[in-house]
């Protein structure tokens, strides 16, 4: 087998393995669909050929479940394929973007399927969101927004289409250690302040019984660990 081979040759349905994991549908096949496009080929019309990749052992359905299930429906044993060298990762890959500018519409559940499936992926989820959006034939932003919403195997970088590695998230600030000289001498600074603006006719009676009371409830908690 050639490493692409476009023309289009005729194979058994039944030697065909259609893993629902390679199908760019969310919901998977719509029998109603599928049902329309039998009509149309006990109609007599000729459907587009699917999409396989063929490793050598198994041929993968890479593109066209519906036609798929439409011929059998239309009772054929034989389907019309273009094939493709490659195993389930080449087909998972060529999957994502199916269906971008051919045949039934995409919802928005099927789009996000598609980018959820390389940004849940240890190695395509390091690519960047343009290429992401490239390669499923969705937006920019549309990706940018789902990156934050699933867990990603990302190991915090990601490749750019240019092939350079960028960094896929900001480093996180590491809290500063707790100081406790430097907040013991803060508080008499805080409570400076405080009576600088006490109005001197006014006794800081309420202000020390303030203290004294917080300082009391601290102090049974002031050795726990």
């Amino acid at each position: 087998m050639n490493a692409a081979v476009q023309k289009a040759e005729s194979l058994p349905i039944a030697q065909i393995l259609r893993d629902p994991a390679l199908n760019c549908r969310a919901a998977g096949v719509n029998e109603d669909t599928a049902r329309e496009y039998a009509e149309a080929l006990a109609s007599g019309a000729k459907l587009p050929p699917i999409t396989v990749y063929y490793d050598g052992r198994v041929w993968r359905l890479a593109d066209g479940f519906h036609r798929t299930r439409a011929h059998e429906l239309a009772g054929k044993n034989e389907i019309e394929c273009v094939i493709h060298k490659g195993g389930e990762r080449e087909a998972r890959l060529f999957s994502v973007g199916c269906n971008a500018a051919h045949g039934l519409r995409r919802s928005t559940a099927d789009k996000k399927h598609a980018a959820t499936v390389l940004l849940l992926d240890a190695e395509w989820s390091k690519k960047s969101d343009r290429w992401i959006a490239d390669t499923c034939g969705v937006g920019h932003p549309f990706v940018a927004k789902l990156r934050g919403q699933v867990v990603s195997d990302s190991t915090g970088t990601r490749e750019g289409r240019d092939g350079k590695k960028q960094s896929a998230t900001k480093p996180k600030k590491g809290r500063k250690a707790f100081d406790a000289a430097r907040a013991a001498k803060a508080a008499p600074k805080a409570l400076a302040a405080i009576t600088r603006g006490w109005p001197k006719n006014e006794p800081l009676t309420p202000l020390i019984e303030v203290v004294r009371a917080w300082l009391a409830e601290q102090a049974p908690t002031s050795g726990a660990t």
